[in-house]
């Protein structure tokens, strides 16, 4: 990825990240890419981290996947997902709904 080849999507982008995310600093990964393309919407989510992103851990994975099953204190991982879907739907509704011209690649109708 360039800035240029950024600057040339066409598509609409909201990108979703966690402000305490150690393994995609939002800082050096979503904030630039946010900001090089056209109209991209960028949301920080605070106290999020790379990992709450996943799915539950089932009782396993907590032994053998520790840091990546524990989110922050006051974080509640179903609760971000739900959040996360919710965001996602609503941001198709109005830019796919509202763009009636843009088709995305492979999926138009012929």
């Amino acid at each position: 990825m360039t800035k240029a080849s950024l600057a040339g999507v066409k598509a609409p982008v909201h990108i979703i990240v966690g402000s305490k995310d150690d393994q995609a600093l939002p800082d050096v990964n979503a904030r630039p890419i946010a900001s090089a393309i056209p109209n991209a919407e960028l949301e920080i989510l605070p106290h999020v981290t790379h990992y709450t992103f996943l799915a539950r851990c089932n009782l396993l994975g907590k032994v053998i996947a520790r840091s990546r099953c524990t989110d922050p204190d006051g974080i509640d991982r179903e609760e971000v997902h739900r959040k996360v879907g919710a965001d996602a739907l609503q941001f198709f509704n109005r830019t796919l709904h509202s763009n009636a011209s843009f088709q995305l690649a492979g999926f138009a109708r012929g």
